[in-house]
């Protein structure tokens, strides 16, 4: 991973959870410099310091064939380097088909291994993982580390559901497996349309909806609400506690502290690398520094270019919240030169954000785009005389970069000339790299960009999409406090009609009256507040359709390069060639390493990985860890 994916000394976008590595460095340094000798070494961070102390110890030395890798990505003799795409996916899904996957557990029948690794991927945040401090506390007590924050959640460990609570219209389950079947759906439909003559090849290529083309197919499904709606996904959760109910209803916040499946797409050109996370976590709370995507030309001198939707205001925001903390993760899809970032974040964002951080996030998209690290910046107008877009060279590497919403540098404070700022919640980036090799000179570059054509349509949420159930009870506090210092009966009065006491619930009468009553009457449980919390969401109608994302498509027609189509709720499509009418599906999903230098499939069943390179090669047999024994007993 470090060899294939390094560039000056920093990991860009591995597993989900890096920074841009500004002034060439990050967590992961000491690593890349211990295993490739480039970069910067940082003192005090342990998992290096182990690795140092193992080779020290022991006879154990770098292989070979890393160090060859290194030399055919980044050439030694003064050739120039391959232009090459590497790909990679890390951990999985955290969700039932990701726990399938690896052959695990979870859930309260999760055994104390199998909780090390769902806490190891943040699942402690999905309904599968939720019950995993406790297992693990069960085994090691209180006091180790991170466990002692779950601590007072105690008294909701353990307490089934008889069937997981209906997430709200608009978020998926943990995971993405069900959408994969429904798109692959759409895309049967798509084959069906042209085949019974119902719809031209040129129809469906220029469709910008993916429920453009499934509407003519037999599912029928049109309109925005249908497009995440819970009738057309199908809800594939495990049976349920008490607190993963509760952590199903805070999804845009929850879902941003688990990593899940990350599959990464690096384009490295001769003197830039492009790399991102496609479909990573889209819409949610983006924690741990992560940038979804970035052009990397030399770390060391900030010469890096980024986007990301900052959670506080500047005036509020460490320089890290301002950079690497979003407040809403982008759609991010990359083919080969090119990067489509979509920011469409959820009317959520600004009722669960003030909970979480304290405050509301800017309404702004930003770029840190840094000139004076450039060797030359040209500001270009494309030839409809209304994209913008922002070109820079370094070297013979090249960037141009496109915001939808109107962008300006900041003219003062710590981030003058460097902070490239966009007004609004919902934009788009478009970022295209190239290189002397393949563009030529950089006017030449520049000239390309100016005949590109660039074609976006952002809707936002309408009066009918106002954010649905769960905004509706953080909004108006009737789950605030949760779980201690919740007030029971406020949240009842929320959703329930009561003659004359309280005839206008405030989020509408969505309450089975006589299925909470049941429930209540028979509820066992040791304290009637926690009957009641139980209750409320066994019988909630939390299916209620509310649209809480905006409605964005992309396309983007390069000059003379193939066409690029995305969507906020579609999939990848590209021309075939450069002029193609048709368009092609591009995975946005990978095998665990597909580059010039080995191929492995992802998933629990591969033991072994064969890396070849310039006539030397390392063989791996991962075979079958051994398992510790540890005792399940109560904490003292």
């Amino acid at each position: 991973e470090v060899s294939v994916n390094a560039v000056g000394g920093i990991l860009p976008a591995a597993r989900g959870a890096r920074s841009a590595g500004l002034g060439g460095f990050q967590h992961s340094s000491n690593a890349v410099w211990l295993l490739s000798g480039e970069g910067t070494c940082l003192v005090g961070e342990p998992g290096s310091a182990s690795l140092a102390l193992s080779m020290l110890r022991s006879s154990y030395s770098i292989p070979l064939v890393l160090t060859a890798v290194r030399t055919a990505l980044e050439p030694t003799d003064g050739s120039d380097p391959p232009t090459v795409n590497v790909r990679g996916r890390w951990s999985v899904d955290a969700d039932v088909e990701g726990a399938a996957e690896v052959g695990l557990q979870y859930g309260l029948g999760a055994s104390v291994e199998e909780c090390e690794y769902w806490m190891s991927i943040g699942a402690a945040s999905s309904p599968i993982g939720v019950e995993c401090p406790f297992t693990l506390a069960r085994a090691y007590g209180w006091s180790r580390g991170p466990l002692m924050s779950f601590k007072f959640l105690a008294p909701l460990a353990g307490i089934e559901l008889p069937e997981a609570p209906k997430l709200g219209a608009g978020w998926l389950p943990f995971g993405s497996a069900a959408l994969r079947r429904r798109r692959a759906l759409q895309v049967e439909n798509e084959v069906e349309v042209e085949a019974e003559g119902e719809g031209t090849p040129s129809a469906i290529a220029n469709a910008t909806d993916a429920n453009d083309v499934s509407a003519s197919g037999r599912n029928g499904t049109r309109g925005r609400n249908a497009t995440f709606g819970i009738s057309d996904v199908e809800d594939n959760t495990p049976p349920s506690t008490l607190l993963g109910g509760a952590t199903r209803l805070i999804a845009p916040l929850a879902r941003g502290f688990v990593r899940g499946a990350a599959h990464a797409y690096t384009r490295r050109m001769d003197g830039v690398v492009l790399t991102s996370l496609t479909d990573f976590n889209k819409g949610a709370l983006g924690v741990r520094g992560r940038h979804p995507w970035t052009a990397v030309f030399d770390p060391a001198r900030s010469a890096v270019v980024f986007t990301s939707q900052p959670a506080r205001p500047a005036f509020q925001a460490s320089a890290h919240d301002w950079w690497s903390v979003q407040a809403s993760m982008p759609r991010v899809a990359q083919f080969e030169n090119v990067v489509v970032s979509i920011y469409n974040p959820p009317v959520e964002v600004s009722a669960l954000l003030p909970l979480a951080g304290g405050t509301v996030p800017p309404q702004l998209t930003h770029a840190y785009f840094n000139r004076s690290a450039f060797d030359q910046y040209q500001l270009v107008i494309g030839r409809d005389g209304v994209t913008t877009w922002h070109c820079a060279r370094k070297g013979d590497a090249y960037i141009a970069l496109h915001s939808q919403n109107p962008a300006a540098f900041a003219t003062s404070g710590p981030y003058a000339g460097v902070d490239l700022i966009a007004d609004g919640y919902r934009n788009v980036w478009i970022a295209d790299v190239g290189d002397a090799r393949t563009d030529g000179r950089f006017d030449q570059f520049v000239s390309r960009i100016w005949k590109s054509v660039v074609d976006v349509d952002i809707l936002p949420p309408g009066p009918d999409r106002d954010g649905g159930l769960p905004w509706c009870l953080w909004q108006n506090e009737c789950i605030q406090g949760f779980p201690d210092n919740v007030d029971y009966w406020r949240l009842v009065k929320c959703v329930q009609w009561i003659p004359f006491v309280n005839s206008n619930p405030v989020c509408g009468h969505t309450l089975d009256t006589w299925g909470f009553i049941g429930c209540y009457l028979g509820c066992d449980l040791p304290d009637w507040r926690l009957c009641i919390a139980k209750c409320v969401i066994l019988a909630i109608d939390w299916s209620i359709p509310s649209g809480t994302f905006g409605h964005v498509d992309v396309r983007y027609r390069p000059h003379l390069r193939r066409e690029i189509i995305w969507g906020w709720d579609a999939e990848l499509r590209v021309g075939r060639r450069w002029n193609a009418v048709r368009k092609e599906l591009e995975p946005q999903r990978y095998e665990r390493f597909d580059n010039p230098f080995t191929e492995v499939a992802a998933g629990h069943e591969t033991e072994e990985m064969r890396v070849d390179v310039d006539g030397r090669s390392v063989f791996l047999d991962f075979g079958e860890p051994p398992l510790r024994n540890v005792v399940d007993e109560p904490p003292p």
